[in-house]
């Protein structure tokens, strides 16, 4: 396995995000166009990505991309469920941050569904709450 910082064409993305519906809550379907999402993603964000075999077994795409506030957004991040708790999230997420900071950037932030499993983990790594809005809460960390 290895952690890469690696483009990936929309095409790709979508049929990840297809693939894997399950480690969405709620499915990302629900809340928006996935194509459209998946070309975004595909364009403006930087891409983190656990390969096993070629296989995507993990993903984080971040937009490092406000250069006023020299804050990162972490629009998606998810490893496939037969890969979670072997570290592989943590070695995704050391990567996003690693590039922020050699990039200048301050600050990163996470909008997370309050349900999500992976909140502690967040929390553990570092996040704090920022704040709360419906069923999602915004998690901050000073890089």
């Amino acid at each position: 396995m290895e952690i890469k910082e690696f483009h990936l064409y929309p095409a790709v993305i979508l049929e990840y995000f297809r693939d894997n519906s399950d480690l969405f809550k709620p499915p990302l379907e629900s809340r928006l166009v996935a194509e459209d999402y998946c070309r975004k993603i595909s364009a403006l964000a930087v891409h983190f990505c656990a390969l096993m075999d070629s296989r995507v077994i993990g993903f984080l795409a971040c937009y490092y991309n406000n250069f006023n506030t020299k804050t990162g957004f972490i629009t998606s991040f998810s490893v496939l469920s037969e890969f979670q708790s072997k570290g592989i999230g943590r070695q995704l997420l050391d990567s996003c941050l690693y590039y922020g900071r050699k990039n200048g950037f301050q600050k990163l932030e996470f909008e997370v569904f309050y349900c999500n499993p992976a909140l502690n983990f967040f929390l553990k790594s570092g996040f704090r709450a920022l704040n709360k809005k419906g069923e999602f809460i915004t998690l901050t960390m000073n890089l």
